[in-house]
């Protein structure tokens, strides 16, 4: 489970505003978490959507968790990039994206510090209700 806490900028000027997004990530369980031995990771993300054309702009984001388990230190990056759908429904956008990219870890985030090597794949689906708070912060 990741949980986010954000601050978005953006302006809307038609279709030519840029969304910008930085904030505060908390993952669950550890990249090597074995039952009992779950720790919460720890970091941050940032995220840039372009100017949309018909409700579709390309995003690129940017994760990193960093934390200590089993006697391992574990650092974490997600580089992902996709596609952002939104709907305005009065000042209301309702929006849909779905992300894939590269996942990368320490090569000593197993236990006690051993040695691994990683070629990962992430991805990312979700959506959800942008409300504007101002005129320039959503």
């Amino acid at each position: 489970m990741c949980f986010s806490i954000a601050a978005v900028a953006q302006t809307r000027h038609g279709d030519s505003s840029y969304q910008v997004f930085a904030g505060y990530t908390s993952l669950s369980n550890s990249f090597n978490g074995l039952p009992g031995q779950q720790k919460r990771l720890n970091g941050w993300e940032a995220s840039v959507g372009f100017p949309s054309t018909h409700g579709m702009r390309l995003v690129m984001d940017f994760v990193s968790f960093d934390g200590t388990n089993q006697g391992a230190s574990q650092k974490g990056f997600l580089a992902m990039a996709g596609g952002e759908y939104e709907a305005h429904i009065g000042k209301e956008g309702v929006f849909a994206e779905g992300l894939v990219g590269d996942a990368g870890l320490n090569k000593n985030w197993y236990n006690n510090g051993g040695l691994v090597t990683t070629a990962s794949f992430t991805e990312f689906l979700g959506g959800g209700l942008d409300t504007p708070l101002t005129h320039s912060l959503a």
